[in-house]
This record gives C-alpha cells, sequence and structure tokens, in this order.
C-alpha cells in the first residue's frame, strides 16, 4: 500500500487567513496537544497573524489538507528573524517535503533587507540537520538553557545564528570576547561570513528585544516579555547604575512578573563583564544564571550590529533534556569564559 506521501501532490505555498483552521490542526495532532506557541494553535490568532503582520509563513498542502508547516518571524525591534516553528504530520514525514518547505521559508526571509540576522533553535538532529542543509550556514554558538517546557519537561535546544547573505550587516568585533580560544564557540564564530569591524560598544547593557511590560523600581528599569506556556521571561532592555542593582531588577521580575515565571533569559552586551560576572556568581540564596551562548551581532544599534551573551536562570529545578545534545551541549557551554566580580575590581 503506498503512503499519503507517496501518492498524494504535495503543494508549498505560502499561508493565507483561510489556512487558519488547517494549520490550528495541524500542530494539534503533530504534537498531541502540547505546542506552547498560541499564535499557531489558535485558529483566531492565526487569521489574525497572516491579515495583519508580515511574517514568511508556508505552507505543504496535500488533498487540501495542510500537512507541513514553517515559519519565519520578523522582530522589527532588532533586525532579526527567527526560523522555526516546525510541524510535518508523520506520514509526510522524510520524503523531502518539509525540506522543499523550510527552504522556501528561508528564501523569503532572506530576501528581505530588514532581516539582518537569522537565527533558529533545534530540538534534535533532524532539526539541526535542516539548518545545515540550507545554502547559508547556520553556526551552533549556544542553547536556550532549557526555556522550552514540554509537558513537565523542559528542553535545552541548541541555538545557531547567521547573517543575512544577501543584505549583510556590519558586526562590530568586542574587545575582549569571553570565549576560549580554539574551542567549538570559537570555531564557529571564525567560520562565519560577514562585515566586520572594530570600535566602540554602546552604553546599552542589554539587546533590545519586542517586549510586553515594563518594571520600574530605585534599581532602575527593565522591559520584558512573557513566555507563559514555558513560564518563562526574556528581557527585552534593561537600565541600572551598578551590576547589582541589575540583578536585583531582575530578582523583582521574578517575584512580582504577572504570571510566574521559572527561567529568565537576558542578553548582555558582550562587553559588559561586570554585569556578566554579577549575574553568574551565586548570590545568597545560591541562585545563579549560567552563561548559555554567544550571540553575535545579536543587538543592533547605530547603523551595526554588537555580539552578546546569553544568560538564563532555571528556578524550577528540572534539570533539562538534551535529546542527544549532551555532549554538545557541553562543549558549547565551556567554550564560555565567566569572570569573578572579584577579578573585575
Amino acid at each position: 500500500m503506498s503512503t499519503p506521501s507517496e501518492s498524494t501532490p504535495v503543494v508549498c505555498r505560502r499561508a493565507t487567513p483561510a489556512d487558519a483552521a488547517g494549520i490550528a490542526e495541524l500542530y494539534d495532532r503533530v504534537y498531541g496537544g502540547h505546542y506552547p506557541i498560541t499564535e499557531c494553535t489558535d485558529p483566531a490568532l492565526i487569521g489574525t497573524i497572516l491579515t495583519e503582520r508580515d511574517y514568511s509563513w508556508f505552507l505543504a498542502v496535500a488533498d487540501d489538507i495542510v500537512v507541513g508547516s514553517s515559519v519565519a518571524v520578523p522582530d522589527s525591534s532588532n533586525g532579526s528573524c527567527e526560523i522555526g516553528r516546525a510541524a510535518v504530520r508523520p506520514e509526510y514525514a522524510g520524503h523531502g517535503s518539509f525540506a522543499m518547505l523550510f527552504d522556501a521559508t528561508v528564501a523569503d526571509a532572506v530576501a528581505r533587507p530588514e532581516n539582518e540576522l537569522l537565527y533558529g533553535f533545534a530540538r534534535s538532529d533532524r532539526a539541526r540537520y535542516l539548518f545545515e542543509r540550507i545554502e547559508y550556514p547556520i553556526h551552533w554558538t549556544g542553547t536556550d538553557g532549557g526555556m522550552h517546557r514540554v509537558g513537565d519537561a523542559r528542553e535545552e535546544h541548541l541555538i545557531g545564528v547567521t547573517f543575512n547573505p544577501k543584505h549583510p550587516p556590519v558586526r562590530i568585533l568586542p574587545p575582549n570576547p569571553p570565549v576560549r580560544v580554539g574551542s567549538l564557540v570559537d570555531t564557529e564564530l571564525r567560520a562565519m561570513i560577514g562585515r566586520t569591524a572594530t570600535g566602540p560598544y554602546p552604553a546599552q547593557l542589554t539587546a533590545r528585544r519586542t517586549t510586553d511590560y515594563l518594571h520600574e523600581s530605585a534599581h532602575g528599569r527593565v522591559a520584558y516579555s512573557l513566555f507563559e506556556p514555558s513560564r518563562a521571561a526574556v528581557v527585552g532592555e534593561l537600565d541600572a547604575h551598578t551590576p547589582a542593582d541589575v540583578r536585583r531588577l531582575l530578582w523583582e521580575v521574578v517575584d512580582q512578573a504577572p504570571a510566574r515565571v521559572e527561567h529568565l533569559t537576558v542578553y548582555v552586551v558582550a562587553d559588559k563583564q561586570a554585569v556578566i560576572a554579577e549575574l553568574c556568581a551565586p548570590d545568597v540564596a545560591g541562585r545563579a544564571f549560567t552563561a548559555c551562548a554567544y550571540l553575535p551581532g545579536w543587538h543592533r544599534g547605530d547603523g551595526a550590529r554588537y555580539d552578546c551573551v546569553m544568560l538564563t536562570l532555571r528556578l524550577d529545578g528540572r534539570t533539562p533534556l538534551r535529546l542527544g545534545f549532551n555532549e554538545r551541549v557541553e562543549a558549547l557551554h565551556t567554550s564560555l569564559t565567566v569572570p569573578s566580580p572579584l577579578s573585575l575590581r
């Protein structure tokens, strides 16, 4: 008996608002009702996105049924674009349909000059292979620190980045990047293609991202977004007088956010080593951030891009699953150097 993927033509095309219900059904079927991003599971929200937002959203369709989906989500606040949100019905997997779909998504994202930096997360070797087979190489420079919850577990996904090859930005190299020479991350950074220059780094402490909430106190101000399915918060902008104030602000976010926070991510601009050292040193309660990724060109400002270090804090006690990536994750994490606060005084 032939499988559906062998007997039914599969058409790859751009998603339209009329596909909203079919897209939601696909993610519900593929992920057993546990896909955490409502932008892919709520038909009304999907319809709004496809009407009002400029996502690169492509589908694989067979017999008018949505059997695959791939999305590139731009962030105009910093000129980046996340590629992913993959879903393909099992009976259509492994026959090239999703590879074609993924290629179309990447090509559409690359064609847009505003997408200066492209990135994605790999949950598994299959996902990593999809990124590595495209024309524009992805460079794996860290992990998300176990941000994503799947059921009762957390998963630690690889994060990979590349600059738009058709519209390459200028990346300003930091004077002393916290990366061990000869390490896996160092090797990935040296292999990156793009325009680089040297120069001063901006005064901003953290990379700018799209945010939903603002917290202010005597210690400063911090803007952040919440990803409630994973009980996670991501800092998008932060202003504080001292590294100790940065730490206090972030604890306030954990304690006062409108939803429970069990995972916190902050992208510290790479030359702000005093902030990195402060956050990675345990406090009196033993809480400390972990340096999980080095992200080249993650922050945009003044017509150029600047490197960042991704720090994460887990508060729920769950050890993230690495789904076959354990050795690679360890190599990525040990690629990063974190100074002690005393060494910077």
